[in-house]
């Protein structure tokens, strides 16, 4: 009697440790409560390795360890695709069709092109602006808390961010605009969390009579005419 072997053998996939959650929702109504604290707790439980059952039959899988990132983004970014996962459907309109959200060769094109910004000497030379940045901040900190005045540690990363973002990519001063430009990336980032946390958002985003449709873009046109110098 013959059987199977070598590359003739049934295929059988190998799954990290499974979250299966409630037997209809999945782990959905939890990220839509918590996503960090969800995604925190199991990591903490099964390691850095997990595979989530989001809605019914509708899987997603979340890596920590760097290994395991350079392999998926770097090693063997061919074998994994970023489209149509709901996330870059919900992101082009926020961020474009850049290296975040492109995919296949038209990503392999852009990463080329922006490679020699990110060149190894070039990140060197950000820390001058990083450290004076991060020292500056201190210095604020320093001097608020001697005097008993409350800070915002949102509002302060938040310019902390902007103003070495500014510097080193766009050699522009973004700090005066820091507040605004919080206030609206955060009502973005929130609509899209949400919309990620929705199972069929990846045919609901394209509706745009929607409600939430509507009012993603209405707050990302808010978040570009904010940060536009």
């Amino acid at each position: 009697m013959s059987t199977l072997s070598g590359s003739l053998a049934p295929f059988t996939p190998h799954h990290p440790p499974t979250v299966h959650g409630h037997w209809f929702f999945g782990t959905m109504r939890e990220f839509q409560r918590d996503a960090l604290e969800t995604i925190y707790t199991h990591f903490r439980q099964e390691g850095d390795a997990i595979r989530y059952r989001f809605f019914l039959h509708y899987y997603t899988y979340i890596f920590v360890h760097p290994d395991h990132v350079r392999h998926i983004l770097q090693d063997n970014n061919r074998n994994y695709s970023k489209i149509p996962h709901p996330t870059n459907i919900v992101l082009t309109p926020v961020v474009g069709n850049g290296l975040l959200t492109s995919d296949g060769e038209f990503w392999r094109r852009q990463r080329r092109l922006a490679q020699p910004a990110f060149h190894r000497r070039r990140i060197a030379e950000f820390t001058t602006t990083m450290s004076a940045a991060a020292t500056a901040m201190a210095d604020r900190w320093e001097t608020a808390a001697s005097s008993g005045q409350p800070l915002c540690i949102n509002d302060e990363l938040m310019q902390l961010t902007l103003e070495i973002v500014g510097k080193t990519l766009f050699s522009l001063d973004l700090t005066g605009t820091a507040q605004a430009v919080g206030t609206t990336f955060t009502a973005t980032s929130e609509q899209i969390m949400a919309l990620n946390s929705r199972p069929f958002s990846l045919y609901t985003v394209k509706l745009p009579w929607l409600p939430s449709t509507r009012r993603l873009h209405q707050t990302v046109a808010v978040c570009w005419a904010t940060s536009s110098p």
